[in-house]
Protein backbone atom coordinates (compact mmCIF):
# COMPACT_ATOMS: atom_id res chain seq x y z
CA UNK A 1 0.00 0.00 0.00
CA UNK A 2 1.35 3.42 -1.07
CA UNK A 3 1.14 5.98 1.54
CA UNK A 4 2.41 9.46 2.43
CA UNK A 5 2.96 11.41 5.11
CA UNK A 6 0.65 14.08 6.08
CA UNK A 7 1.43 15.22 9.12
CA UNK A 8 3.16 14.33 12.77
CA UNK A 9 1.47 15.28 15.64
CA UNK A 10 -1.64 16.33 14.50
CA UNK A 11 -4.05 17.86 16.56
CA UNK A 12 -7.25 16.05 16.78
CA UNK A 13 -9.06 18.45 19.03
CA UNK A 14 -7.18 18.45 22.56
CA UNK A 15 -5.44 15.20 21.15
CA UNK A 16 -2.65 14.80 18.73
CA UNK A 17 -2.34 11.70 16.59
CA UNK A 18 1.40 10.31 16.24
CA UNK A 19 1.15 9.84 12.27
CA UNK A 20 -1.64 11.23 9.83
CA UNK A 21 -0.84 9.85 5.76
CA UNK A 22 -2.47 9.85 2.45
CA UNK A 23 -2.98 7.14 0.35
CA UNK A 24 -5.13 6.55 -2.72
CA UNK A 25 -8.13 5.44 -0.54
CA UNK A 26 -8.22 8.36 1.55
CA UNK A 27 -6.29 8.95 5.60
CA UNK A 28 -3.77 7.08 7.19
CA UNK A 29 -3.78 7.03 10.63
CA UNK A 30 -0.96 5.74 12.43
CA UNK A 31 -0.40 5.41 16.11
CA UNK A 32 3.01 4.34 17.64
CA UNK A 33 3.33 1.94 20.83
CA UNK A 34 6.68 1.12 22.20
CA UNK A 35 5.53 -1.29 24.58
CA UNK A 36 2.80 -3.65 25.26
CA UNK A 37 -0.26 -3.21 23.35
CA UNK A 38 -3.20 -1.33 26.27
CA UNK A 39 -6.84 -0.09 26.05
CA UNK A 40 -5.95 3.48 26.05
CA UNK A 41 -3.76 3.05 22.64
CA UNK A 42 -6.70 1.40 21.07
CA UNK A 43 -9.18 4.09 22.36
CA UNK A 44 -7.07 6.54 21.01
CA UNK A 45 -6.63 4.85 17.83
CA UNK A 46 -10.49 5.11 17.00
CA UNK A 47 -10.72 8.40 18.46
CA UNK A 48 -8.58 9.82 15.30
CA UNK A 49 -9.81 7.50 13.01
CA UNK A 50 -13.77 9.25 13.73
CA UNK A 51 -11.63 12.96 13.76
CA UNK A 52 -9.58 12.44 10.59
CA UNK A 53 -12.06 9.96 8.86
CA UNK A 54 -9.46 7.52 8.46
CA UNK A 55 -9.75 4.60 6.19
CA UNK A 56 -6.64 3.05 7.26
CA UNK A 57 -5.67 2.68 10.96
CA UNK A 58 -2.29 1.28 11.91
CA UNK A 59 -1.19 0.24 14.95
CA UNK A 60 2.11 -0.12 15.30
CA UNK A 61 3.90 -1.53 19.16
CA UNK A 62 6.36 -3.80 20.72
CA UNK A 63 3.88 -6.46 21.38
CA UNK A 64 0.15 -7.36 21.23
CA UNK A 65 -1.52 -8.97 23.85
CA UNK A 66 -4.05 -12.13 22.35
CA UNK A 67 -7.12 -9.40 23.62
CA UNK A 68 -5.78 -6.74 21.18
CA UNK A 69 -5.05 -8.83 18.28
CA UNK A 70 -8.76 -10.36 18.72
CA UNK A 71 -10.18 -6.89 18.92
CA UNK A 72 -8.65 -5.65 15.46
CA UNK A 73 -9.94 -8.89 14.11
CA UNK A 74 -13.20 -8.11 15.43
CA UNK A 75 -13.35 -4.48 14.10
CA UNK A 76 -11.49 -5.72 10.40
CA UNK A 77 -14.93 -8.26 10.51
CA UNK A 78 -17.71 -5.78 11.77
CA UNK A 79 -16.92 -2.22 10.40
CA UNK A 80 -18.10 -0.72 7.04
CA UNK A 81 -16.73 -1.69 3.71
CA UNK A 82 -13.50 0.11 2.72
CA UNK A 83 -12.38 0.46 6.82
CA UNK A 84 -9.32 -1.59 7.57
CA UNK A 85 -7.55 -1.94 10.72
CA UNK A 86 -4.04 -3.44 10.85
CA UNK A 87 -2.13 -4.83 14.15
CA UNK A 88 2.13 -4.25 13.28
CA UNK A 89 4.70 -5.60 15.60
CA UNK A 90 8.24 -3.76 15.56
CA UNK A 91 11.40 -5.71 15.82
CA UNK A 92 14.86 -4.05 15.35
CA UNK A 93 17.71 -5.69 13.43
CA UNK A 94 21.27 -4.74 12.94
CA UNK A 95 23.72 -7.58 10.69
CA UNK A 96 27.11 -6.92 11.17
CA UNK A 97 27.88 -3.16 11.68
CA UNK A 98 25.08 -1.67 9.68
CA UNK A 99 22.81 1.03 11.15
CA UNK A 100 19.60 -0.67 13.23
CA UNK A 101 16.48 -1.09 11.17
CA UNK A 102 13.11 -1.58 11.40
CA UNK A 103 10.69 -4.50 10.77
CA UNK A 104 7.43 -4.78 11.18
CA UNK A 105 5.85 -7.76 11.19
CA UNK A 106 1.76 -8.12 10.73
CA UNK A 107 0.26 -9.34 13.64
CA UNK A 108 -3.69 -8.52 12.64
CA UNK A 109 -4.96 -7.71 9.08
CA UNK A 110 -8.57 -7.60 7.47
CA UNK A 111 -9.02 -10.88 6.39
CA UNK A 112 -9.65 -10.20 2.46
CA UNK A 113 -6.26 -8.59 2.45
CA UNK A 114 -4.46 -11.16 0.67
CA UNK A 115 -6.84 -11.48 -2.09
CA UNK A 116 -6.43 -9.41 -5.91
CA UNK A 117 -6.83 -5.85 -5.63
CA UNK A 118 -9.92 -4.15 -7.10
CA UNK A 119 -9.87 -3.08 -10.53
CA UNK A 120 -7.70 0.28 -11.40
CA UNK A 121 -9.57 3.50 -11.56
CA UNK A 122 -9.22 5.55 -15.03
CA UNK A 123 -6.94 7.97 -12.97
CA UNK A 124 -4.88 4.50 -11.37
CA UNK A 125 -4.49 3.19 -14.81
CA UNK A 126 -3.47 6.64 -16.21
CA UNK A 127 -0.30 6.73 -13.31
CA UNK A 128 0.30 2.92 -14.12
CA UNK A 129 1.20 3.77 -18.31
CA UNK A 130 3.01 7.41 -17.17
CA UNK A 131 5.20 5.79 -15.05
CA UNK A 132 5.87 2.42 -17.11
CA UNK A 133 6.87 5.57 -20.23
CA UNK A 134 8.81 7.27 -17.90
CA UNK A 135 11.08 4.10 -16.82
CA UNK A 136 11.86 3.65 -20.73
CA UNK A 137 12.42 7.62 -20.96
CA UNK A 138 15.43 7.17 -18.06
CA UNK A 139 16.90 3.86 -19.80
CA UNK A 140 16.91 5.86 -23.15
CA UNK A 141 18.81 8.68 -21.57
CA UNK A 142 22.06 9.05 -20.27
CA UNK A 143 21.49 10.28 -16.83
CA UNK A 144 22.37 10.37 -13.26
CA UNK A 145 19.00 10.24 -11.99
CA UNK A 146 17.95 6.48 -12.37
CA UNK A 147 15.14 4.69 -10.58
CA UNK A 148 16.63 2.69 -7.75
CA UNK A 149 15.60 -0.83 -6.51
CA UNK A 150 12.98 1.23 -4.16
CA UNK A 151 10.98 3.15 -6.95
CA UNK A 152 7.68 2.89 -6.83
CA UNK A 153 6.96 3.94 -10.08
CA UNK A 154 5.31 0.50 -11.35
CA UNK A 155 1.68 0.76 -9.56
CA UNK A 156 -0.98 3.06 -9.29
CA UNK A 157 0.65 5.71 -7.51
CA UNK A 158 0.71 9.54 -8.28
CA UNK A 159 4.93 9.75 -6.99
CA UNK A 160 8.37 7.92 -8.69
CA UNK A 161 11.31 7.81 -6.42
CA UNK A 162 14.10 8.25 -8.49
CA UNK A 163 17.08 7.97 -6.59
CA UNK A 164 19.02 9.80 -3.41
CA UNK A 165 20.82 13.00 -3.74
CA UNK A 166 24.35 12.33 -1.96
CA UNK A 167 22.57 10.42 1.19
CA UNK A 168 19.72 8.64 1.98
CA UNK A 169 16.77 10.70 3.52
CA UNK A 170 17.24 13.66 0.69
CA UNK A 171 14.95 11.74 -1.94
CA UNK A 172 14.46 12.89 -5.42
CA UNK A 173 10.90 12.27 -6.57
CA UNK A 174 8.72 12.60 -9.80
CA UNK A 175 5.22 13.55 -8.99
CA UNK A 176 2.12 13.96 -11.23
CA UNK A 177 -1.05 15.20 -9.63
CA UNK A 178 -4.24 14.38 -12.21
CA UNK A 179 -6.84 16.48 -10.79
CA UNK A 180 -4.45 19.36 -10.71
CA UNK A 181 -3.11 18.71 -14.23
CA UNK A 182 0.19 19.09 -12.82
CA UNK A 183 3.79 17.05 -12.81
CA UNK A 184 6.91 18.34 -10.43
CA UNK A 185 10.12 17.47 -9.84
CA UNK A 186 10.57 17.97 -6.18
CA UNK A 187 13.50 16.61 -3.54
CA UNK A 188 12.48 15.86 0.01
CA UNK A 189 14.13 16.22 3.02
CA UNK A 190 13.13 12.78 5.01
CA UNK A 191 15.88 12.93 8.16
CA UNK A 192 13.43 12.55 11.39
CA UNK A 193 14.02 14.62 13.35
CA UNK A 194 16.37 16.53 11.57
CA UNK A 195 13.87 16.92 9.04
CA UNK A 196 13.48 20.69 9.95
CA UNK A 197 17.22 21.34 10.93
CA UNK A 198 18.43 20.33 7.62
CA UNK A 199 15.71 22.05 6.01
CA UNK A 200 16.69 25.20 7.42
CA UNK A 201 20.20 25.01 6.67
CA UNK A 202 19.56 24.47 3.00
CA UNK A 203 17.17 27.29 2.74
CA UNK A 204 19.64 29.62 3.83
CA UNK A 205 21.47 28.64 0.90
CA UNK A 206 18.52 29.75 -1.36
CA UNK A 207 20.09 32.08 -3.07
CA UNK A 208 23.66 30.09 -4.27
CA UNK A 209 21.49 27.39 -5.00
CA UNK A 210 18.64 28.77 -7.24
CA UNK A 211 21.45 30.63 -9.02
CA UNK A 212 23.20 27.12 -9.64
CA UNK A 213 19.97 25.91 -11.00
CA UNK A 214 19.32 29.05 -12.79
CA UNK A 215 15.33 28.64 -11.83
CA UNK A 216 13.46 29.87 -8.45
CA UNK A 217 12.05 26.78 -6.26
CA UNK A 218 9.08 26.45 -4.48
CA UNK A 219 10.19 25.59 -1.09
CA UNK A 220 7.74 24.06 1.47
CA UNK A 221 9.09 22.07 4.18
CA UNK A 222 9.59 19.14 3.46
CA UNK A 223 9.74 19.40 0.10
CA UNK A 224 12.03 21.79 -2.43
CA UNK A 225 10.32 21.54 -5.96
CA UNK A 226 9.33 22.29 -9.28
CA UNK A 227 6.15 22.58 -10.81
CA UNK A 228 4.45 22.77 -14.39
CA UNK A 229 1.37 22.25 -15.79
CA UNK A 230 0.13 19.83 -17.52
CA UNK A 231 -3.04 17.89 -18.51
CA UNK A 232 -1.58 14.23 -17.74
CA UNK A 233 -4.59 12.29 -20.19
CA UNK A 234 -3.14 13.89 -22.83
CA UNK A 235 -0.65 11.41 -24.31
CA UNK A 236 0.49 13.16 -26.90
CA UNK A 237 2.65 15.71 -24.42
CA UNK A 238 3.90 12.84 -22.58
CA UNK A 239 7.06 12.94 -24.13
CA UNK A 240 7.41 16.53 -23.30
CA UNK A 241 6.08 15.84 -19.94
CA UNK A 242 9.08 12.92 -18.93
CA UNK A 243 12.08 15.47 -20.55
CA UNK A 244 10.71 18.29 -18.17
CA UNK A 245 10.85 15.53 -15.41
CA UNK A 246 14.10 14.80 -16.14
CA UNK A 247 15.65 18.00 -16.50
CA UNK A 248 13.87 18.87 -13.25
CA UNK A 249 15.62 15.95 -11.35
CA UNK A 250 18.84 16.56 -12.84
CA UNK A 251 18.78 20.57 -11.70
CA UNK A 252 18.13 19.50 -8.60
CA UNK A 253 20.49 16.97 -8.10
CA UNK A 254 23.19 18.84 -9.50
CA UNK A 255 21.84 22.04 -7.43
CA UNK A 256 21.64 20.08 -4.10
CA UNK A 257 24.78 17.40 -4.70
CA UNK A 258 27.38 19.35 -2.94
CA UNK A 259 24.78 21.29 -0.05
CA UNK A 260 23.30 18.60 0.74
CA UNK A 261 26.76 16.21 1.03
CA UNK A 262 28.04 19.18 3.33
CA UNK A 263 25.60 19.54 5.78
CA UNK A 264 26.91 18.63 9.65
CA UNK A 265 26.31 14.47 10.17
Amino acid sequence: MEIELEATEKKAGPYSTDILCKSEDGNVVIENQLEMTNHDHLGKLLTYAAHFNAHTLVWLAKEFTDQHRAAIDWLNENSTEGTRYFGLEIEVWRIGESEPAPKFNIVARPNDWTRARKALTKDQQLRVEFWTGFRAHLAANATRVESTSDAKGGGPVPWMRPCHVAVPGFNLVAGIFVKKKEIRATLRVRKGAKTDRYFSLLEAQRDRIEQEIGRELIWEKPTIYLRQDGDLFDEDAWSQQYAWLLDGLEDLHRGFESPVRDLPT
